[in-house]
């Protein structure tokens, strides 16, 4: 290059092409003024310089090692937990379908063992069961439409004098008709329902799930441990989300420790994707799912195992089951 100095004013011309991988350095060294006093930014500049030549890469180094560190073992150690406490335990053969009930578990308890879920058809299922059993009935009742063109339905639920004493019921049971027919009522249209009755699903639910832990089928609410799983990957995420924000305004400590929230984020996704997983049954409850799944492989594929017009004097017993296990629709429309 061909250097110009005027003042203080630099010039450095380049005497030949500079090409996309060239480089191109200009240097400029003060000569040195014994008598000159220390810049007020210089301390700080040359501790900055110091930390970045000699401590920062020790620290990237313990980021890096630390990052992978977390987003290697909290997805290990999640694996490790459910392998332990999320997985039921082994159990014997079990026939692919049973053409019967394997117990006189009711309905709502078979959908919410079966698929670790109390969901509102297994709600719903236990009116039906209800019915059934004789505390309770149904009656539907048809109005013509106007010129005699369609029809309108409207039903009506009525307690029998079985429901007066319901020693024989379980606790979802007995609340589910205390809310049907509450202050001693005998009858109840469903319309009359409509706003009220939503408000007890959650409370029915919840007996589900305590139902299931005190008849010994599961040692924890699986509704709890699937909300410990969600709630400790909601919190890992929050904490990732902070430290990010942290992290972009330190990038002066470290280029890389960003990746240490990063990490622990893939701990929290993690953990909301096991979290489903979670729940585990008893030796006793993992037995009783299996024989109700082969029952409930029987309604699902009734044509295959039995003749459908042998099975039709079940249909009334075996309604709530279908109803519980989301197959009520196949069911009545094969009779």
């Amino acid at each position: 290059a061909v250097i110009s100095v005027r003042r203080t004013t630099i010039t450095a011309v380049a005497t030949q092409t500079l090409e996309g991988n060239d480089y191109f350095s200009l240097r400029v060294q003060y000569p040195h003024d014994p008598n000159a006093a220390v810049a007020s930014w210089q301390s700080s500049f040359d501790s900055q310089r110091t930390y970045e030549e000699t401590t920062q890469p020790l620290i990237n180094i313990a980021i890096l090692g630390l990052s992978i560190l977390i987003a290697i073992g909290l997805p290990l150690l999640i694996y490790a937990r459910y392998l332990a406490k999320g997985r039921d335990p082994k159990i014997g053969v079990v026939p692919s379908y049973l053409s019967e009930p394997p117990s006189d578990l009711p309905p709502a308890l078979v959908g919410t063992l079966v698929d670790e879920r109390a969901d509102l058809r297994d709600v719903m299922s236990t009116i039906i069961d209800l019915g059934s059993r004789g505390f309770l009935v149904i009656e539907e009742s048809q109005t013509e439409g106007l010129f005699g063109i369609g029809k309108s339905s409207s039903f009506v639920f009525k307690r029998t004098d079985k429901a007066i004493d319901d020693s024989s019921l379980r606790h979802y049971e007995r609340y589910l008709l205390t809310n049907l027919f509450p202050g001693g009522m005998m009858e109840r249209s469903l319309e009359s329902l409509k706003t009220i009755f939503y408000t007890v699903i959650a409370y029915l639910q919840a007996d589900l799930y305590k139902e299931l832990v005190s008849s010994g089928y599961f040692t924890s609410n699986p509704q709890n441990t699937r909300g410990g799983w969600y709630a400790l990957g909601v919190v890992l995420l929050t904490l990732a989300g902070f430290g990010f924000f942290i992290a972009i305004g330190s990038t002066d400590i470290s280029p890389l420790l960003m990746l240490l929230p990063l990490s622990v984020g893939v701990g929290g996704i993690a953990a909301i994707l096991v979290a489903p997983a979670m729940p585990s049954r008893t030796l006793k409850g993992a037995e009783e799912s299996a024989k109700w799944k082969a029952f409930v492989e029987y309604l699902r594929n009734l044509e295959k195992y039995s003749d459908v017009g042998s099975a039709a004097a079940n249909f009334d017993k075996y309604l709530s089951y279908a109803v519980a296990a989301g197959i009520d629709r196949a069911w009545v429309s094969r009779f």
